[in-house]
């Protein structure tokens, strides 16, 4: 059954329940007579393209703090997107700072467009996201080298062990990285109101926040942080329906199964949307760019959804024979009469 997030006030109860009271008591312990009341508003989102970047911008001219997402910033990328805000560097300036490579990869032309917007802003930029020299980075290199074991594997019943030992571990240290984030807020907020007397001094300032929709438990996190008045959220579809692997994460994540309680046949699909975006990446990336980012990627669960275990098992038995798991994908859908031009 998939995973939507459903309806204008988007209810998901299930996340409520890791509230964590200390997190109030932190707020109470960085706060200050005479601060201005603070107000958050998250934007739920795909990170994938330049037009995703559209329903945080019509939020950012309103905003006084932005904090995008950013895990493994550092403090070249701090200094460069104040550096930015303040009109002191030009987005083509801030662009030539990046690798060919990193130019290729899935988040770059949101991070781009992203700097055009902050660009002469003057709002203060911060980043509470995990950084490139914690700790919990090499968790990071440890899940890279689950993902690759499980990519390497050409037997579906052995993927499947990888992938539940994946999943787990993901969804452990996806709720870690979530607790860092909502305990650097206040530590961060309190350097801004430190640092700019103006901002000090408003009667209210407005935070604006950009993740990922996997991250819709940081909304009861920060709603027990700053109080349930003073947290909104958006999303840029009524109706967020979530892949395969995400919805994994998120059910382990909240408790909803245990990795192991999963169906072989759950997590079949999970496996073949995992390796179809990684074997489909640069088709994948063109579409993109033109297409809508919410409406490919039901597409692509839709493929997925449309492949039993036996036909998944059958893509494993070719690919283990030598055949290329795109032709395998491709060939199954035209005789299953799905519509994969541009793929």
């Amino acid at each position: 059954m998939k995973e939507a997030l459903q309806g204008p006030n988007h209810s998901f109860a299930p996340e409520a329940q890791g509230a964590d009271n200390s997190l109030s008591n932190l707020w109470l312990k960085e706060r200050r007579e005479g601060d201005p009341e603070v107000r958050f508003e998250i934007v739920f989102g795909p990170h994938r393209n330049s037009k995703d970047v559209e329903i945080i911008k019509d939020r950012f001219k309103g905003a006084d703090i932005y904090i995008p997402e950013s895990i493994n910033w550092n403090e070249n990328i701090e200094k460069m997107y104040s550096g930015l805000s303040h009109g002191l560097i030009k987005p083509e300036q801030a662009e030539s700072s990046y690798p060919p490579e990193e130019k290729k990869g899935q988040f770059y032309l949101f991070g781009k467009e992203t700097r055009k917007m902050i660009y002469g802003s003057g709002k203060e930029i911060v980043f509470v996201d995990v950084p490139d020299d914690h700790e919990m980075m090499d968790k990071y290199d440890i899940l890279g080298d689950k993902l690759d074991t499980f990519f390497k594997i050409r037997d579906l019943g052995e993927a499947i062990k990888a992938l539940r030992e994946y999943l787990q571990f993901h969804a452990e240290i996806d709720k870690q990285r979530e607790e860092l984030i909502l305990q650097q807020i206040p530590l961060r907020i309190r350097e801004v109101l430190d640092k700019r007397k103006d901002l000090r001094a408003k009667p209210q300032v407005k935070v604006l926040l950009s993740l990922g929709a996997r991250h819709t438990s940081l909304y009861p996190g920060l709603r027990n942080l700053g109080g349930e008045k003073q947290v909104s959220r958006t999303f840029p579809s009524n109706v967020m329906v979530m892949g395969f692997p995400e919805e994994a994460i998120r059910k382990i994540k909240f408790g909803r199964e245990t990795v192991n309680s999963m169906s072989d046949e759950f997590l079949a699909k999970v496996a073949l949307e995992l390796s179809f975006y990684a074997y489909f990446s640069r088709s994948i990336q063109e579409k993109s760019t033109t297409e809508d980012t919410l409406k490919l990627g039901n597409q692509i669960r839709d493929i997925v959804k449309s492949f039993s275990t036996k036909d998944i098992e059958g893509v494993y038995n070719l690919i283990f024979k030598g055949r290329k798991f795109r032709d395998v994908v491709l060939e199954i859908c035209r005789k299953k009469g799905i519509a994969v031009a541009g793929f």
